[in-house]
């Protein structure tokens, strides 16, 4: 029963271990055994740019022309009529893209969001993100039927970025990372190429317009993420030292109290570190999912969450928490044993047999004289 209880908590420790590493791995690169886990993911099938991209934002963040010039002109410290030839260079520049910055963004958003180099689908893990298309037809639905387009079995993910420990998204980062890759790849048209680099230099979180209130938690979550992928990644490596020292103990005598003890707590701290990691990222996610979902209707973006990532991370918990609950039957409350029985010597107050020869001589005298008189006895009663 002992060798068995060693490999139950051996095996449960290997995989919070293993189910842990799965999680942490998803959507590590482009490999499809490993993009199939993810944190998140959001389709793009029917992007309402005019939603997502805040005109007015735009109009207040604009400056003007001179103001331009005057700060380049102070970077290099020239003045004058060095200003005033800028500046006019400026304006004559800003008026082939149109007078008003809000009627620019306003062409910009009649834009098709492939047209800016956005994909149909990103998904998020801890070390970056990918991006990919759809495979198939999309339905085109009419107004009260958006949403139901997306299909979430039909991905295809294309490209992972670079992986980087201790990721954080940010959407206006990926949004700007895909304008400046649209632009050096090369755009058929100029006045297109115009409208990215404005819209690349101007976009900033006053008019990217996140659905719900996502805009003012993205570094709080971006926090949140980190935090879950260290605890998860810790609740692995000590999952893995678990395995070490139960291997060890099998080798080691299971009646030290103080050895059980300290085990016991070293299981609940890898239990409590997974299930706190597994609780930040799920419910990162989760709300993000849910405010994007809410607004499905008027942005036409959908979210989900991958089935894989979170049976993963959760499995992990819970195998650490039978590795907790064994631990304690085992250890604490002696349900499991060597099976080897401790016998304790009991010393008895007896009396001392002390050997005396008169006492045997007197015994045998009385036995004889017993005997006599049995005979005799018994040759009266025959003679009568």
């Amino acid at each position: 029963m002992f060798k068995f209880f060693r490999f139950l908590l051996i095996f449960l420790s290997l995989a919070a271990a293993l189910l842990t590493i799965f999680g942490l791995t998803g959507s590590y690169s482009n490999q499809s055994y490993l993009t199939k886990t993810y944190m998140l993911n959001f389709h793009l099938d029917s992007l309402d740019l005019s939603k997502l991209l805040d005109s007015s934002g735009f109009s207040k963040r604009s400056t003007t022309t001179k103001d331009w010039a005057s700060q380049i002109i102070s970077s290099t410290g020239n003045s004058g009529s060095a200003v005033e030839s800028l500046a006019a260079s400026a304006e004559s520049a800003v008026s082939s893209l149109g007078s008003d910055a809000s009627n620019l963004i306003s062409q910009i958003t009649q834009l098709d969001y492939n047209d800016l180099g956005l994909a149909d689908v990103y998904q998020l893990s801890f070390w970056g993100y990918c991006k990919g298309s759809i495979n198939g037809t999309t339905k085109t639905l009419s107004s009260n039927e958006v949403g139901k387009q997306f299909d979430n079995s039909n991905v295809n993910i294309t490209w992972c970025s670079k992986p980087k420990v201790g990721y954080k998204f940010d959407p206006l980062v990926v949004f700007k990372e895909e304008l400046n890759n649209t632009l050096q790849e090369g755009v058929s048209s100029s006045v297109l190429s115009q409208e990215i680099s404005y819209l690349l230099d101007n976009l900033t979180y006053d008019n990217l317009n996140l659905p719900g209130d996502l805009s003012g938690k993205i570094k709080l979550f971006g926090n949140l993420q980190v935090a879950s992928f260290g605890l998860l990644l810790a609740g692995a490596v000590l999952a893995v030292i678990s395995i070490i020292i139960q291997l060890l103990g099998c080798f080691m005598s299971p009646d030290s109290c103080c050895l059980s003890f300290l085990n016991f707590l070293f299981e609940c701290l890898i239990f409590i570190i997974l299930l706190v990691g597994s609780i930040l990222i799920t419910f990162t996610m989760s709300y993000t999912k849910t405010e994007i979902n809410k607004n499905t209707d008027d942005y036409g973006v959908k979210s989900f969450l991958s089935i894989n990532f979170y049976a993963f991370i959760w499995s992990g918990a819970v195998a650490a928490l039978l590795c907790t609950f064994f631990n304690l039957l085992g250890h604490c409350c002696g349900l499991f044993s060597t099976g080897r029985r401790r016998f304790r010597s009991a010393v008895h107050d007896e009396p001392e047999m002390v050997y005396s020869h008169h006492d045997v001589m007197s015994d045998a005298g009385s036995f004889k004289t017993e005997a006599h008189s049995s005979h005799h006895s018994s040759h009266h009663s025959s003679h009568h």
